[in-house]
């Protein structure tokens, strides 16, 4: 599988970090993990790009609404990844990166929650 020029491979960045350099063993784990998070927000900011240059239409008020939504999400979750990235410096905060972990998983929720199609007595179930 080849990779765009623009795509950036983190877990090899990752391993050719020091980590020895004020990180302690369990930093490391909680590195490993956020890795994770990294590349499902990216995944997500890229469905939600490539969705909106394909079937983004504003041929009615519903749909520029929806829109909008979208983007407004996309410009949420990419500081929201910088700020986790940020809280990985060390000294490691543990409650900095949970907070940062949290509000990154549930931006991408609303990501999902956006995107999935909605059955038609939505509003009733809501």
């Amino acid at each position: 599988m080849e990779r765009a020029d623009d795509d950036i491979d983190i877990e090899d960045q990752f391993s050719e970090m020091d980590i020895t350099s004020g990180w302690s063993d369990g930093d490391r784990l909680v590195l490993r993990a956020c890795v994770g998070v990294v590349k499902t927000a990216d995944a997500s900011l890229k469905k939600l790009s490539k969705s909106i240059s394909t079937s983004g239409k504003s041929d009615d008020v519903e749909r520029t609404k929806e829109m909008d939504s979208l983007v407004e999400l996309i410009e949420v979750i990419s500081p929201a990844v910088d700020e986790l990235v940020s809280s990985l410096y060390p000294p490691v905060s543990l409650p900095a990166v949970h907070t940062q972990v949290l509000l990154l998983l549930l931006l991408l929720l609303l990501d999902i929650f956006l995107y999935l199609p909605r059955p038609e007595n939505y509003r009733e179930i809501v």
